[in-house]
This record gives structure tokens, C-alpha cells and sequence, in this order.
């Protein structure tokens, strides 16, 4: 199974999930974290996964913001 993907596909993914970006950044981080954990680097991936978390919480916080302005503009 191939997945195709263009470019405005995404840029218009990302608009409308403005938190997408911070969420994504989070999973990668926190990917590193364990990396760095196997490595011996506990006091750097300490480190790493509170920039992680500080991503997380901005992403969760934009995705809140755009779930409400899209209630807004379509009420039910």
C-alpha cells in the first residue's frame, strides 16, 4: 500500500489542525527520549522530553482553539 501525499494536501491539513505540527514534533521527541535513554543519555533525554511536553501542551491548546472556532462557525 503506497500512500501519496502532495504538498497542498498537507499545507491544507495543517491549517486546519493548527496543532498537528506540535503533536507530530512531540512524537518525535519523545521517540528521541527513548533513544537517548537506551544510550545512557538519561540527563539530555530528561531534558528532551520536557521540550516534548511543552510541544504537546501548545499543540493540544491550538487544536482547542480551532475545535471551538469551528463550532463557531458551524453551530448544530
Amino acid at each position: 500500500m503506497i500512500i501519496t501525499i502532495s504538498v497542498s494536501q498537507m499545507v491544507k491539513y495543517f491549517r486546519q489542525n493548527p496543532g498537528a505540527l506540535f503533536i507530530i514534533v512531540f512524537q518525535l521527541l519523545l521517540s528521541a527520549c527513548a533513544i537517548l535513554l537506551i544510550g545512557g543519555y538519561s540527563s539530555l533525554a530528561d531534558d528532551v522530553a520536557v521540550y516534548a511536553y511543552y510541544s504537546l501542551v501548545v499543540g493540544v491548546l491550538l487544536q482547542l482553539v480551532s475545535f471551538i472556532k469551528h463550532r463557531e462557525k458551524n453551530p448544530e
